[in-house]
């Protein structure tokens, strides 16, 4: 199969964003009265969007009202902390730009709050280069609804055959699926490469310049 445009996840795929999310998630923790959880832990926690974030967080005590606390406490130490230690992963500027060079259409899609997903994406790259940028909002579910991804297919006008989805979770994985999007994986984000052949990766990337020799070679 030739491709001609991809869609993205955020966190985990062309960002490494876990140790700001969680010092702000511990940040809200602590706020509330709550023990901190290691960072280790927090990249089974992410990729469902803040609000399950700070749910899980709080583990078997399932309390609407000290969730909803903690989501704004989350939220409002975030808006300061975003950029503060996360980074592209190694080789993804260089990725992006060459696919764009090359015609390669973007778009990216995430289940972090929408605002923050915009900020991210202006701050460590050019926005021009993408097609589309979508968070987690009230317009639709977040993924893996296909709501989401349909959106960018919309954007990005290219026959959703020659479209492919890039992430580094089930979570992205199950979007594709959803979507009727080939899935494609990538092991240095937050889960195992198990994980993403588990459910339905077609093939699994460890680094930038692999999957990117992948997308153009079949861009024709």
């Amino acid at each position: 199969m030739s491709y001609k445009a991809a869609i993205f996840d955020l966190d985990g795929t062309l960002l490494d964003t876990l140790e700001d999310i969680a010092s702000s998630a511990n940040f809200a923790l602590k706020s509330c009265g709550k023990k901190p959880i290691e960072l280790e832990r927090y990249k089974f926690l992410v990729g469902e969007g803040a609000k399950r974030l700070m749910s899980e967080a709080l583990g078997e005590e399932k309390d609407e009202r000290l969730a909803k606390k903690l989501l704004e406490a989350f939220k409002s130490d975030y808006a300061l902390r975003w950029k503060k230690n996360s980074k592209p992963y190694e080789g993804i500027e260089e990725m992006l730009k060459s696919l764009n060079k090359n015609g390669f259409k973007m778009a990216v899609l995430s289940n972090k709050p929408e605002e923050f997903v915009k900020e991210c994406v202006r701050h460590f790259f050019d926005e021009e280069m993408f097609e589309y940028i979508g968070g987690e909002h009230d317009r639709f579910p977040r993924k893996p609804d296909p709501s989401g991804a349909y959106e960018a297919l919309k954007y990005l006008k290219v026959d959703p055959d020659r479209v492919c989805f890039i992430g580094d979770t089930k979570i992205d994985m199950l979007t594709a699926k959803n979507s009727n999007l080939d899935g494609f994986g990538v092991s240095w984000g937050f889960r195992s490469k198990e994980e993403l052949l588990n459910h339905g990766a077609k093939k699994v990337f460890d680094t930038a310049l692999e999957l990117e020799e992948y997308l153009l070679s079949n861009n024709h």
